[in-house]
């Protein structure tokens, strides 16, 4: 009798790849021009600390890829619009509800 093979199914590689890709590419497309403002957050993004091994330049590195990683300001616009459409609620406070539901 001939053994049956144990290969993972196509979705589940396509899966494997998709996850992997989510979170490579973003990686891959860090923005490290200076200085990098935000519009959307009112702020200028985390400057590049220098090397060093302590706990504080390990914080700013942190703060730093978090701050300038690839599609970032297409995903907080993404959530605001989808937190408004969606929940009717802001995640900013620059914006405030008027008369007659205007913003």
């Amino acid at each position: 009798m001939e053994e049956k093979k144990n290969r993972p199914k196509l979705h589940t590689v396509l899966f494997i790849v998709l996850f992997l890709a989510m979170l490579i590419v973003p990686a891959l497309m860090l923005d490290a021009t200076e200085p990098l403002l935000s519009d959307l957050e009112n702020r200028a993004m985390t400057v590049w600390p220098g090397l060093g091994f302590d706990k504080a330049h390990m914080d700013w590195y942190g703060h730093y890829a978090e701050d300038r990683v690839g599609f970032r300001q297409q995903a907080i616009a993404a959530n605001n619009y989808l937190n408004f459409h969606l929940f009717r609620e802001f995640d900013e406070d620059i914006h405030m509800y008027g008369k007659s539901g205007h913003i």
